[in-house]
């Protein structure tokens, strides 16, 4: 009997609501230990993105095509983002944290991903960050997948991720698995 597979096709599309002129994105799928890559990468990189000055967005129109082997529907896959902020002397700051679910159904899908980042509470946080520029960052990115470890920390709301993406789903019915 055939194997069910998933196929996504789609784009890092775009970035809005963030303060800074300059962005890039990091991206990566992340699954479970039923799904094994058949074909494509499950993580990269956009490129450096520089806003025009009457724009409110940022578009990468930064393409992933992945093709999974499924054997269960736990671990469905989630994309997991950070997004980097590039300051005028060319240091890197992170931008926001976020995470989305893959829906089930196939077809077309536009998922907004919020980003967020850490708030760094103390007198020494707010002086680092207010004169020298530089933000408090997660220790581990395995925190973005659990909310238990996100709520012992203060965070704040940064912008959000486009991200549109196409599901092809390949013999779930033959094992009683009806996505819609």
């Amino acid at each position: 009997m055939a194997t069910p597979q998933l196929h996504l096709i789609g784009e890092i599309k775009s970035a809005k609501n963030f303060e800074s002129n300059r962005l890039f994105c990091k991206w990566e799928f992340k699954y479970g230990k039923h799904l094994t890559v058949i074909d494509g990468n499950t993580e990269g990189e956009t490129f450096e993105e520089e806003k025009p000055d009457k724009e409110t967005a940022f578009y990468f129109d930064h393409p992933f095509d992945i093709h999974f082997k499924v054997e269960s529907m736990r671990g469905w896959p989630k994309v997991v983002v950070e997004v980097w902020e590039v300051a005028d002397d060319g240091k890197y700051f992170i931008a926001g944290y976020g995470t989305g679910t893959i829906p089930c159904s196939p077809g077309s899908h536009n998922i907004e991903i919020k980003c967020w980042r850490p708030k760094d509470q103390t007198w020494y946080g707010y002086l680092r960050e207010s004169l020298l520029g530089v933000r408090s960052e997660l220790a581990t990115k395995e925190m973005l997948l659990s909310s238990m470890e996100r709520n012992l920390f203060e965070s704040e709301t940064t912008g959000s991720i486009t991200v549109d993406i196409g599901i092809i789903a390949k013999d779930f019915e033959l094992y009683g698995i009806k996505l819609s």
